[in-house]
């Protein structure tokens, strides 16, 4: 069984709530932390989120990320901490703007899929470096 790691974190939140962990809060707490930093891809593509996962923004190892068909609108700076990213999928959801700063913090990023967006032209900002761009309207 392949969970997704929001899912196992809430699998594992509700057997320590239960009583079916033998770890302490605090152990409990510590083993999600290290299994976010071990993550190197997440596929969130189709599930109706309206925002990214905190779970994900915690997962600075992250290689690939997908985001695809969901019904995101804005994107959040922190997206600037998965420094390591290589891919990163945002298609089919209804993003008006990629936040200034974003795409410096991002500079691993090989793969940026933003088609079936709202956005209108995607080009660096007249005094900016080439490596950041912000939506501007046709």
């Amino acid at each position: 069984r392949l969970l997704s790691y929001s899912q196992d974190e809430q699998e594992a939140d509700a057997c320590f709530l239960a009583g079916r962990s033998g770890l302490s809060r605090e152990a409990h707490d510590g083993l999600l932390a290290f299994l976010a930093r071990q993550l190197l891809a997440q596929d969130f593509s189709g599930s109706t989120l309206y925002h990214v996962p905190d779970s994900v923004l915690r997962t600075t190892t992250l290689e690939s990320l997908r985001l695809g068909r969901n019904r995101m609108q804005t994107l959040p700076p922190e997206l600037g901490r998965l420094g390591r990213l290589r891919l990163l999928d945002l298609s089919e959801n209804h993003v008006a703007a990629f936040p200034p700063g974003l795409a410096p913090a991002l500079e691993s990023l090989q793969e940026l899929n933003l088609s079936r967006n709202r956005l209108a032209i995607l080009r660096p900002p007249p005094t900016s470096p080439r490596n950041e761009y912000t939506a501007a309207k046709a």
